[in-house]
């Protein structure tokens, strides 16, 4: 049996912590099956995360797994560093078609205005998922991960 992992990136606050310290906050995600590069590249499996506070709309952390996770989280150290806003970010253009663009429209997500977007069961924008109806980040991590090793 041959597992193929997937790239994962993190940076700033989870949602546990978020919830920890009394943060109210939003999440904005955007799927890489739903983006022309990833599709381009034949690696669509993954995802980007925002969190952005819901009273200021700052970016306070940011999850990445799926194609170069480690590279694009760069974009997302420097917005958190730079105390950048959810609106600010999706409002940043980005070239097309990269894998970069993902930031810029789960930043959207965060507002809900993604062209292919709908909620989850916990109220989260979901942008360019497409049957994904799983339950959490993790099981949607397993379900990439074990779709990708074929």
């Amino acid at each position: 049996m041959h597992l193929h992992l997937a790239e994962i990136g993190s940076v700033g606050l989870t949602e546990q912590q978020a919830k920890e310290k009394n943060i109210p906050y939003r999440t904005g995600k955007y799927a890489f099956a739903a983006l022309g590069k990833a599709m381009a590249m034949n690696e669509t499996g993954g995802f980007v995360k925002w969190i952005a506070r819901t009273d200021n709309d700052q970016l306070i952390g940011a999850h990445a797994i799926g194609p170069h996770a480690t590279e694009l989280i760069s974009e997302a150290t420097v917005a958190i560093r730079a105390e950048l806003t959810a609106e600010e970010l999706g409002r940043t253009i980005h070239c097309h078609p990269t894998l970069s663009e993902t930031w810029m429209e789960a930043a959207h997500a965060v507002h809900g205005t993604c062209i292919h977007a709908h909620r989850s069961g916990r109220g989260d924008w979901l942008c360019g998922y497409r049957r994904h109806h799983l339950s959490n980040d993790f099981e949607l991590i397993v379900h990439l991960t074990l779709q990708q090793s074929g």
